[in-house]
C-alpha cells in the first residue's frame, strides 16, 4: 500500500492531489491544510472524480494523518504579490511556513520522501532539509520538470515540431536564473544548432512563461501538478526516471550549502545525483544561479 499526503489544499495542492488520484498512482491520498473544510471538501470532491476509474482513497485530515506516509508534497505557503518587492521578501515569509510545517513531518512521517514546491522553491527546499535533517537523497525540489515542459514546448513553437519528439533539460534555479541546456537538446535523437540570437529568444521566453500564464489566469497548475505527479510516480515505483530537481549539493558541480536544480534519478531511495556535462556558457550560468542562490539563503530566519 502506497501513502502520499499533500500540505496545502490551495489550486496547486488540490491539483496535485486529482492527478495523482485520476492516474492511480497511489493507494491513499491524504490532503492537509489549516482550512479544514477546504481540505475536506476538496478530498471528497476528488473522491468522487475517480469513482469510476479507480479505488484511490483520498482522504483529508490533520498533521497526524499523515503517519506512514512514503512521500510528503509540500505546497503551504503564500504566493507572491504586488507589493512584495522581490523573491526574498516571499522567502522570508514561506521560510516560517515551510519550516513549521517540516517540523510536524519530521515528527510523524520520518520515513518519507518529501518534495518540495512552495516558492521561492530552491530556498524553500534548502529550508526544508535543513529543518528536516533528513538524508538530503530525501529532500527534492520540484522545478526542474516544470521548467523542462516550458523548454520543450517553447521549441517545438520556435521549430514547428512535436514536442514527443524533443528532449531537453533545464538545470539551476527554478527562477529567473534557470539554465536552459541547449548543449543536451536532441530532436529525434539528434542535435541541434541555434545561433546566438536565437538561444537568446527562446530563454526570454522560456524565463518568462510563467508570468504570462499567471497574467492569463491567475495561477500556474495543471503542468506542475502533471510534473510532480510524474516524480511521485518514479519514486513509489522505483523507475529511475531521471529528471532535473534541486536537491541541496555538498561539491557537487562545484558548488555547497545550497540547494538548486540539477539532474537526479528517481527511486525509492530518493534522489541519486548525476554528474552530466555542461557547456562552458552553460556552467558560467549555473555558477551565477548558484551564488545568487547562496547569497539569498544566507539572509533568511526561520
Amino acid at each position: 500500500m502506497s501513502k502520499v499526503s499533500i500540505i496545502g489544499a490551495g489550486r496547486l495542492g488540490s491539483t496535485i492531489a486529482y492527478t495523482i488520484a485520476q492516474r492511480g498512482i497511489a493507494d491513499d491520498v491524504v490532503i492537509v491544510d489549516i482550512l479544514k473544510n477546504m481540505a475536506q471538501g476538496n478530498a471528497i470532491d476528488i473522491s468522487q472524480s475517480v469513482a469510476y476509474v479507480n479505488d484511490t482513497n483520498v482522504v483529508s485530515g490533520g498533521y497526524e494523518s499523515i503517519s506512514a506516509s512514503d512521500v510528503v508534497v509540500i505546497t503551504a505557503g503564500k504566493p507572491r504579490t504586488r507589493g512584495m518587492k522581490d523573491r526574498l521578501e516571499l522567502a522570508k515569509v514561506n521560510a516560517k511556513t515551510v519550516s513549521s510545517v517540516c517540523k510536524y513531518v519530521k515528527k510523524y512521517a520520518p520515513n518519507c520522501i518529501v518534495i518540495t514546491c512552495t516558492n521561492p522553491m530552491d530556498m524553500m527546499n534548502y529550508v526544508s532539509y535543513r529543518t528536516l535533517e533528513f538524508d538530503r537523497k530525501k529532500v527534492i525540489g520540484f522545478g526542474g520538470r516544470l521548467d523542462g515542459s516550458r523548454f520543450k514546448y517553447t521549441l517545438s513553437k520556435h521549430l514547428g515540431v512535436k514536442m514527443s519528439d524533443l528532449s531537453c533539460d533545464v538545470v539551476g534555479e527554478h527562477g529567473e536564473s534557470m539554465v536552459p541546456l541547449f548543449s543536451g537538446l536532441r530532436l529525434k535523437g539528434k542535435k541541434v544548432n541555434f545561433s546566438g540570437n536565437e538561444k537568446k529568444k527562446i530563454l526570454t521566453h522560456v524565463r518568462g512563461t510563467a508570468l504570462e500564464i499567471i497574467t492569463l489566469k491567475g495561477i500556474t497548475d495543471f503542468a506542475p501538478a502533471s510534473g510532480i505527479a510524474d516524480m511521485v510516480n518514479a519514486i513509489l515505483n522505483d523507475t529511475g526516471l531521471i529528471v532535473p530537481c534541486s536537491i541541496n549539493l555538498t561539491g557537487e558541480y562545484g558548488h555547497e550549502g545550497i540547494s538548486i536544480g540539477v539532474p537526479v534519478k528517481l527511486g525509492k531511495q530518493g534522489a541519486q545525483i548525476i554528474d552530466r556535462a555542461l557547456s562552458g556558457d552553460e556552467k558560467k550560468m549555473f555558477d551565477k544561479s548558484a551564488e545568487k542562490l547562496k547569497t539569498l539563503v544566507s539572509k533568511l530566519k526561520y
